[in-house]
């Protein structure tokens, strides 16, 4: 499921159409909650939402197109739900388990990857121009979001000039390398 906190119709009209609203809705979510049940999910406007990727991603998923298949088949299924049996109960418990921990082991890997080759990728442009586009202050001032649209990255800044939401900014690529 995906929860959103409220954004008020001031914050949204304030906020430049695009990328930069694009961000707000972004910065307005929750994290995913992994669960043994369909729920909402604010974001796409869903009373009920159940997520399957990729069965090379993660074991989590690998479980859960076995699952559907087995279902589809009209085979017994492997991680049986709730039906009052402690075993059903426990595997179910246990696939949820190991989804939540999964994802945030990916996520923690996948970060550091990420801002590396960025990094490096930006470090071998060297002095060449690249354009940002302000998308929001943060909670400190003078600290901004930068999406490098080139790249679809986003990194943060901190400018003692201010800037304005939805400026584009051409910056040099080793200074944008600093950053990430």
């Amino acid at each position: 499921s995906q929860e959103m906190d409220d954004v008020s119709d001031a914050e949204i009209d304030a906020t430049p159409a695009g990328p930069c609203r694009s961000w707000l809705a972004i910065r307005s979510t929750f994290g995913s909650q992994i669960s043994s049940t369909p729920s909402v999910h604010c974001g796409l406007g869903l009373d009920m939402y159940v997520q399957a990727t990729s069965p090379v991603r993660r074991y989590a998923d690998l479980a859960l197109h076995f699952q559907v298949k087995c279902h589809l088949r009209g085979d017994a299924l492997p991680f049986p739900g709730n039906d009052g049996d402690a075993l059903s109960n426990n595997n179910e418990d246990t696939m949820v388990r190991i989804s939540q921990n999964g994802g945030v082991l990916s996520r923690q890997l996948e970060r550091p990857a990420n801002d590396y080759w960025l990094k490096e990728f930006l470090r071998r442009r060297g002095n060449q121009p690249l354009s940002t586009l302000v998308l929001s202050s943060e909670y400190r001032e003078g600290v901004y979001k930068l999406l490098l649209p080139e790249l679809g990255a986003i990194c943060t800044h901190t400018s003692t000039t201010p800037l304005a939401i939805g400026t584009r900014i051409d910056m040099q690529s080793l200074n944008l390398s600093e950053l990430i």
